[in-house]
């Protein structure tokens, strides 16, 4: 199969800046939480307006702790896209919350479609990423 014919996910852009800056973090002794890490905190924080930011180990990570602030938890069914990493259904999972995986639209480009029509008295949530730089605007 060519390579165009794959859906390339998490291919990321290395170049020397970031290089430099891993160098740079292996000969500080510094190679987990430190005081580069406080910096980001802070300027990231500073950066979004906000009085705190907590930097996290992954993707993961970020995603589990969204899901617990956004209070899905038991009970809650949370519709989000299929063409995803497995690291999406499992945070929802951990969260307590029950997957639905949604086929996107192909009128529409998004899961709204799905979340719309479910209705009931069940509890929806909808969990959206950005997918393939694809703006959604509903």
């Amino acid at each position: 199969m060519p390579p165009s014919d794959f859906i390339i996910f998490g291919a990321p852009a290395i170049e020397q800046d970031e290089i430099d800056e891993v160098v740079h973090c292996l000969e500080s002794g510094w190679i987990g939480t430190g005081p580069r890490v406080a910096r980001f905190e802070r300027e990231f924080a500073a950066y979004k307006g906000h009085q705190f930011a907590a930097a996290v180990s992954s993707c993961t990570a970020a995603m589990h702790l969204s899901i617990l602030a956004a209070g899905i938890s038991e009970g809650d069914e949370v519709i989000t896209t299929p063409l995803t990493f497995c690291a999406t259904v499992n945070a929802i999972i951990h969260a307590g919350g029950t997957p639905v995986l949604a086929d996107e639209s192909e009128r529409r480009g998004d899961n709204f479609v799905a979340f719309r029509n479910a209705g009931g008295e069940r509890r929806f949530r909808l969990l959206q990423f950005l997918c393939h730089e694809k703006r959604h605007d509903w």
